[in-house]
């Protein structure tokens, strides 16, 4: 599903500590949201945050 053109996953990593928002889950579906680009600035790569689910995955 995340290698759809349309759709767009990312792993913000406990490593980069607490933010705001953290622990509550959000989507959004379309459009810009300006207040969360901080978060993509401290997310990993979509292709990093895809191999991490599936490490995570793949060792349960």
């Amino acid at each position: 599903m995340s290698e759809r053109p349309a759709v767009r996953l990312l792993v913000v990593p406990f490593t980069s500590g607490t933010f705001p928002g953290s622990g509550q889950i959000f989507t959004y579906l379309e459009g810009p949201v300006p207040h969360l680009d901080w978060m993509e600035r401290i997310a990993l790569s979509p292709q990093a945050s895809r191999d991490f689910i599936r490490d995570i995955a793949n060792s349960l």
